[in-house]
């Protein structure tokens, strides 16, 4: 696999690619917002093994900006294992429409030809009812994570939990697992209880705010989308065990 510094000249001349720009068109999001899920998937999966079938390559602009990525199928895929079931439906139908366009300049010329392309589109049929079997509860999960917000505070995040998931989570409580759990610092005062460590700032779970008080200044936290996508079936599995 390629890193995304070191792909300028790279393309795959034996498969179709997909544009970052196409799936953020075909499902609705922010462009940036897929080149942000794009060097997440990159990132945690470069230094696995056996990861050779994750190709792209990243098209930079006369003043070198990322204009867009491109994706082959597996890295496609393994994108959109996180997104809701109609992106997934689009992007599919679109890569169905991608290897027609492709069998008509690859045109088998012997049986045994034949044989070998029909054995590999099933075993990539097969694979690919897999990924989306062991996927599906994580996505399901993910789902009823309905908030498209850039962030919410911490009071509005329990209140979307409790209601998505129809368990009782209060904002304290919730505070007081995320402390435990190493996520929020216990804090010298007010200007760092229920502060991120910058660990999860840096990932871009959280933000905050300094708010002045009577007391002086205390912080207020919020959880982005990320960090809710990341944090929400800990949070909900923890209170339902309690």
């Amino acid at each position: 696999m390629q890193n995304l510094e070191n792909t300028f000249n790279y393309m795959t001349s034996d498969q179709p690619m997909m544009s970052s720009r196409e799936i953020a068109d075909l499902t609705g999001k922010q462009h940036f917002h897929v080149l942000r899920d794009i060097r997440k998937i990159v990132n945690e999966i470069k230094d696995e093994p056996n990861m050779d079938d994750f190709d792209f390559k990243e098209v930079f602009d006369n003043r070198e900006y990322t204009k867009e990525i491109l994706l082959n199928k597996s890295l496609t895929l393994l994108l959109i294992s996180g997104y809701n079931i109609t992106m997934r439906a689009r992007i599919i139908k679109r890569w169905q429409e991608l290897e027609a366009q492709q069998s008509k300049f690859k045109v088998p010329q012997t049986f045994a030809e034949a044989l070998r392309l029909a054995a590999e589109q099933q075993e990539k049929i097969e694979q690919l009812e897999n990924k989306i079997t062991q996927d599906a509860p994580k996505v399901e999960f993910h789902d009823l994570v309905r908030s498209e917000n850039p962030r919410l505070s911490m009071n509005e995040f329990a209140k979307m939990l409790s209601k998505e998931h129809s368990v009782k989570i209060g904002q304290n409580k919730m505070m007081e697992y995320l402390r435990n759990a190493g996520y929020l610092m216990t804090g010298r005062d007010n200007t760092e209880k229920n502060k991120p460590y910058q660990k999860y700032m840096q990932m871009g779970w959280f933000e905050i705010e300094y708010k002045k008080t009577p007391v002086g200044l205390k912080v207020q936290t919020f959880i982005t989308h990320q960090g809710q996508l990341e944090l929400s079936e800990q949070i909900v599995n923890w209170f339902k065990q309690q």
